[in-house]
């Protein structure tokens, strides 16, 4: 229960370079099972986007496999086809092989561990690394004080 609370926290969204930062309109690609967590997370994202933008932008949610697999939907993100992708970091192994530490179980041991490794100096080269050769952002959620 623990590990799937931390991979929870770990949920990416990735953004293309070139995708949502001119339009009113983007893509949300899932990948996940209809009503698994990352499916509930991904949801609930699009709605407060679109809720709180003000109608600035527009989140459409294409839930379930209907765009392909993780892989494929990543891919269509780095192309600029989709604009948003939220799932486990542990994925962008497929590109940048030091992410597959994300996959691995107790890796952490509690979630400001984590923290502690998304705010190093060595996740910022893996995500440095993933835009230069890739073109994708991946954010991670930072964890408010009052959490």
């Amino acid at each position: 229960m623990f590990a799937k609370t931390i991979f929870a926290a770990a949920a990416l969204v990735a953004v293309s370079v070139s995708g949502a930062t001119a339009q009113q309109a983007a893509t949300f690609g899932g990948s996940d099972a209809l009503g698994s967590l990352y499916d509930r997370q991904n949801r609930m994202f699009t709605e407060l986007v679109n809720e709180r933008s003000g109608g600035a932008l527009t989140v459409n949610f294409i839930e379930g496999e209907q765009l392909g697999s993780d892989v494929q939907v990543i891919e269509q993100t780095m192309a600029g086809a989709v604009q948003f992708y939220g799932d486990d970091l542990s994925w962008y192994a497929n590109w940048v092989k030091d992410y597959a530490i994300l996959g691995w179980g107790f890796t952490f041991h509690s979630p400001d561990h984590m923290q502690r490794f998304f705010d190093s100096d060595a996740y910022k080269a893996m995500s440095d690394r993933l835009i230069k050769d890739q073109g994708c952002v991946s954010w991670r959620r930072r964890r408010s004080s009052h959490e």
